[in-house]
């Protein structure tokens, strides 16, 4: 599948941000979910395939703080792909890009470290450890 990846500014993505939030965390940090600045998405022709919102910390850094691979697309492997089409999306602007992911999420720690990824620490997010990934952009 051939995979793009763009920049969703937050006024257009919130006409689609509780389907997306809703079709990977269910009714689950619906306090949370809208603490971004704007969207990435990863679509395959007409089909969203992957998203992430993303939180700017600072000039330099970009955090993923939600999103992940649309139901539909979740058995096809394309988790690592898009991850990549976000990450050089990002590091266009960011010298930094960083997310966390709980400690017993294997796939998405492996996604991350195969994606040029550091884990960098540990930390709790609602009470529960989690894995915290950094990248440098190379010069």
């Amino acid at each position: 599948m051939n995979l793009s990846a763009k920049i969703v500014e937050k006024a257009e993505w919130e006409s689609i941000e509780s389907f997306a939030h809703e079709e990977l965390f269910g009714k689950e940090y619906l306090d949370l979910y809208k603490d971004y600045n704007f969207a990435v998405l990863v679509s395959g022709g007409a089909d969203m395939v992957c998203y992430a919102t993303i939180k700017e910390l600072d000039a330099d850094t970009a955090f993923l703080n939600f999103g992940g691979t649309f139901k539909k697309y979740q058995s096809q492997y394309l988790t690592s792909e898009c991850l990549k089409k976000i990450k050089d999306t990002l590091t266009k602007k960011y010298k930094y890009v960083g997310f966390c992911c709980r400690t017993k999420n294997i796939a998405m720690i492996k996604v991350g470290l195969n994606n040029g990824f550091n884990i960098i620490g540990m930390k709790l997010v609602l009470g529960l450890p989690n894995l915290e990934f950094l990248l440098e952009r190379e010069n």
